[in-house]
Parts: structure tokens; C-alpha cells; sequence
């Protein structure tokens, strides 16, 4: 279906259809494509046939730094920046920081990554993907309480969230920090929450386990 798409989008003359093609690459690659690489390059030959689409050149540079590409995702998302320039609303400003922080976190700089998501944290405080990434880096610091408020702030729009791997994340650090805290109960209920969501989740088993 993809590489149909793609002869079709390559053939077309008409920009605005080139353009339709384009964006429904972008769908199917989303939703089919499992592997971090393969989605890469889908996103790559979709943004070769529109390349002053904006949104398209958003979802190559996640798609980057899904796969560790942060070499790649590191240009982009600063010429994003500068393509959006003032007119860029919160939510893109957000986007655009939240982005810069996996990258400088990918690259292992740990200070930028959280300055960058402390940014995107001030420009949109409901921004879930950003929440996530900061809560994560807060707790893998000992900032637990800071974490914990992030992830408690998350649970209050736990339907939001696409991917039911997000939620399982929220519940395993919260079980987390609940059994840092010595407070078993409420960590035990946290881990049993994650699994009654992913019942192979490796890690609230191993939590659960400690709570024996």
C-alpha cells in the first residue's frame, strides 16, 4: 500500500493531490510500520515529495529520534524552528522544545535535556508527551517528588494518552516512587494497575515481587 502510494504521489502533477498523497503516507506509516528504521525511511520518502510541509517534517524528526537518529533529527528540528519563527503557537513551541530535549537527552546531555523540557513545560503545562519525558528524567535523578506530581498530573488525563504503553508507564513509576517512599500499599496498587493494563509488563512484576 505504502510503496503504491508513493509511485502515485511521485506521479502526480497536481501539488494539492501530491500534497493529499503525501499526508495519507504519513497515516499509514504511523499506524503499520513497527520498526523505528523502516518508519524512517517511509517518513523520508513522504517528505521528498513536500518539503514545505511543516507537519511532515515534524513527524520525520520524532520519527529520527525514535531510532536514535539524533545526528539527523538535530538540523531539522532546528530549521522547524526557525520555519515556524513567531507564528508558531504554544502548543508547536511545546512540540518544538519537547523535541529539542529527546535529543539533547539522546546525545546524553542530561542538563539541556531537562532545561529544554522545563521550557516546553513552561510554554504548555498540558503537553502529556513532554510531562512524560520530564517525569522520567526527574525520577531517573532521585527527584521524587518532583516526579511524582508530574506522573500524578499525568493520571488526571490518562485517556488522553494514544498509547496504552504510556499509561503502563505512569502507573510503573508511580509504583516506583510509592515503594521508594515506603509506602506499600499504594505502590502495590500502582504496579497491579499496570499490569491489569499489560499483563507482561516485566518490570511491575519485578515491583510486585519486592512487595513479597
Amino acid at each position: 500500500m505504502l510503496s503504491i502510494l508513493l509511485v502515485l504521489a511521485r506521479s502526480e502533477s497536481d501539488e494539492s493531490k501530491r500534497e493529499e498523497l503525501a499526508d495519507e503516507l504519513i497515516v499509514i506509516a504511523r499506524d503499520k510500520v513497527d520498526d523505528p528504521q523502516a518508519l524512517v525511511e517511509e517518513l523520508e520518502m513522504a517528505y521528498s515529495l513536500d518539503l514545505d510541509n511543516v507537519d511532515l517534517a515534524e513527524e520525520l524528526a520524532n520519527a529520527y529520534i525514535q531510532a536514535g537518529n539524533y545526528d539527523r533529527a538535530s538540523p531539522l528540528v532546528e530549521e522547524l524552528i526557525e520555519r515556524r519563527g513567531a507564528k508558531a503557537n504554544k502548543k508547536e513551541r511545546a512540540r518544538m522544545q519537547h523535541l529539542r530535549g529527546q535529543i539533547l537527552q539522546g546525545a546524553g546531555d542530561l542538563a539541556g535535556a531537562e532545561e529544554a523540557f522545563d521550557q516546553a513545560y513552561q510554554t504548555d503545562m498540558t503537553y502529556l508527551p513532554n510531562l512524560m519525558s520530564l517525569g522520567k528524567l526527574r525520577y531517573s535523578q532521585g527527584e521524587l517528588e518532583s516526579s511524582m506530581k508530574i506522573f500524578q498530573t499525568m493520571l488526571l488525563h490518562q485517556m488522553s494518552l494514544k498509547s496504552s504503553r504510556d499509561r503502563v508507564d505512569i502507573f510503573y513509576h508511580l509504583g516506583r516512587i510509592m515503594l521508594a517512599k515506603g509506602d506499600r500499599r499504594r505502590a502495590r496498587d500502582m504496579f497491579t494497575r499496570a499490569l491489569s493494563i499489560d499483563r507482561n509488563h516485566e518490570p511491575s512484576k519485578q515491583g510486585l515481587s519486592e512487595l513479597e
